[in-house]
């Protein structure tokens, strides 16, 4: 039940920057459960475009770092992915209810549905405070 600090997490991710989208793994059970986290900044590149009159960040990253959520669980659960394999993620049923602004602490929490060494189905809430900002069923497989 560990966490991980970015740099750690770094070597299992394929994201680079801008696309780095958790900060830090709050818990971990392995092939069962992930708590990552991403603290949402003014400075991050993204709000120059989304929106200039009021900084909002955008689903397609809450999304990502949904995502990045499950190819950790599911890295930690099995093994790294090849050095010519990545993840792929087939479905995406997600909703957003409430807007992430600058300051506010996105907290994700990844459930393995389902697992197997080449696939994996996953449901995934984004969280700041006890509000949910937005949650998602996302199915991903190894190529």
């Amino acid at each position: 039940m560990g966490g991980m600090s970015y740099h750690e997490l770094r070597q299992l991710l394929p994201q680079q920057f801008p696309l780095i989208m958790i900060d830090r793994v709050l818990e971990h059970q392995q092939g069962v459960r992930l708590l990552g986290v991403k603290n949402v900044s003014a400075n991050d590149i993204f709000f120059l475009g989304h929106f200039p009159g009021r900084a909002i960040l955008p689903g397609a990253l809450i999304f990502e770092g949904m995502a990045q959520c499950c190819i950790l669980l599911f890295q930690m659960a099995y093994a790294p992915l090849g050095a010519d394999e990545v993840a792929v993620f087939g479905s995406v049923n997600g909703r957003f209810l409430k807007v992430v602004e600058p300051g506010d602490q996105l907290i994700y929490e990844a459930e393995a549905v389902k697992m197997t060494p080449d696939m994996g189905i996953f449901k995934v809430v984004a969280r700041v405070g006890e509000n949910v900002a937005a949650r998602a069923e996302l199915s991903m497989g190894k190529k």
